[in-house]
């Protein structure tokens, strides 16, 4: 990541979580791109094996400029940037369940590159949702392109709409966030999970990526942190 970028995401984050949460927000961020530079000798996001797929592109980052949001969207949503695929499946093969008995549930899909990986990962149903239409239009020609080149893509399905009216599945279900909003609307997001947990007992975990609102997670009794890993906070249904 170039120095400009980063000096950009900074002045996002001041603007958008202010003073009492910016200091956390450093130290997190310093700590994932200084291992990041021990692992990979460089602060560029590693190519994913998705996107060796001809016609598949998820590695360029999107801010919220180039995607036309102002006001209090532009204010709680936060640009795109590809997970890291080793990171991502460092954390999938640490969760102590059977993926293929799992729906699969990314809040803030962005241009697919999650989705796909866990189609790899045998996921029963993978389920994306995301607000940005230009965003959601490059997810399906990402998964046009890697169809009968990847495993399962059929069983992904694509949302364009609000993440904050979302309603989850009633099944075991893994929901995946890399970041994807601010507080107000990570806030709203629980509540409808909670809401809809109220009414049956399958099994839910959270796997949170870049936790930047992890303390709202903490704080809501029916969730338990249980573990930490490849920089996700991953928390599970009470019991």
């Amino acid at each position: 990541m170039k120095l400009r970028a980063i000096i950009k995401r900074m002045r996002n984050a001041w603007r958008r979580h202010g003073w009492r949460m910016f200091g956390p927000l450093l130290l997190h961020n310093l700590r994932y791109y200084t291992k990041h530079w021990m692992r990979h000798g460089s602060l560029r996001m590693p190519r994913s094996s998705v996107d060796h797929i001809p016609g598949v592109e998820t590695q360029r980052a999107v801010y919220l400029s180039e995607l036309g949001y102002t006001g209090t969207v532009g204010e709680s949503a936060e640009p795109y940037q590809p997970i890291d695929e080793a990171q991502f499946r460092s954390v999938m093969e640490a969760l102590p369940i059977r993926l293929a008995d799992y729906a699969f549930v990314d809040l803030g899909s962005g241009k697919g590159r999650a989705l796909l990986l866990a189609a790899q990962a045998g996921f029963q149903t993978i389920t994306g949702v995301e607000f940005s239409d230009e965003l959601h239009q490059t997810a399906q020609k990402n998964l046009a392109a890697a169809r009968d080149r990847w495993p399962n893509v059929d069983r992904i399905k694509l949302l364009c709409g609000d993440a904050a009216q979302y309603r989850p599945p009633l099944v075991p279900v893994v929901c995946y966030l890399y970041n994807p909003f601010g507080a107000s609307v990570m806030r709203q997001v629980i509540d409808v999970w909670v809401r809809a947990m109220s009414t049956h007992s399958q099994d839910v975990w959270v796997v949170y990526s870049n936790p930047t609102q992890s303390e709202l997670f903490m704080s809501e009794p029916v969730f338990e942190h249980q573990f930490t890993k490849a920089g996700s906070a991953v928390f599970r249904r009470r019991a």
